[in-house]
């Protein structure tokens, strides 16, 4: 990202004081499908094609909690994550 563009949008962030925002260095989500099924969804066409025998999507693209991924989220101390 461009430097000015960058300061740009830090600037619209709230007053930190001397903390700076929080950027995330890991993902998860142990959830898988969408209850809105938009017809433009990248996601439920890749579930639709590639993924179609996955056993993560047994259920299509109904949300399921996948508790297994629960008890395998391995993260250390000092990671921050977003999902």
């Amino acid at each position: 990202m461009e430097a000015a563009l960058q300061l740009k949008l830090m600037s619209l962030l709230p007053d930190l004081g001397n903390r700076r925002p929080v950027r995330p260095n890991r993902s998860w989500n142990p959830v898988m499908g969408c209850p809105h099924l938009c017809t433009y969804c990248w996601a439920m066409k890749l579930i639709e094609g590639k993924l179609r025998d996955s056993p993560k999507y047994r259920n299509g693209f109904v949300p399921t909690l996948h508790e297994e991924d629960l008890e395998r989220a391995r993260f250390r101390p000092g990671d921050t994550v977003s999902w």
